[in-house]
């Protein structure tokens, strides 16, 4: 889903859910299969199937923080290239993760 072909208004795009992903860049009109195991962002990704509203898919820069006795924890921020779809779930297990379709 391209937002420009879509008219999405430019207020909408500002408020859609992103879903950081290093490595992986969302192209329009193409699918995209992703696992997700983050309970956040598996909430993120139901709430925006009953919205019917787009997810946004981020570039993502990872970087990792020290935690005195914790050990190291890996955080993900989001970049401007990104690409815009609509979510569908492909299959739920019971750890809580989802395997979702997202197409562009």
């Amino acid at each position: 889903m391209n937002l420009k072909d879509n008219n999405i208004p430019l207020v909408m795009i500002h408020k859609l859910p992103i879903l950081p992903v290093p490595g992986v860049v969302f192209f329009p009109h193409t699918s995209l299969p992703i696992q997700i195991n983050v309970p956040c962002y598996v909430e993120m990704i139901k709430q925006a199937i009953e919205n019917h509203t787009p997810v946004v898919i981020s570039l993502a820069n990872s970087y990792e923080i020290k935690r005195p006795g914790k050990g190291t924890k890996t955080y993900f921020s989001p970049q401007m290239i990104c690409g815009c779809g609509q979510p569908v779930i492909l299959e739920e297990f019971s750890n809580g993760e989802i395997k979702i379709l997202l197409k562009g």
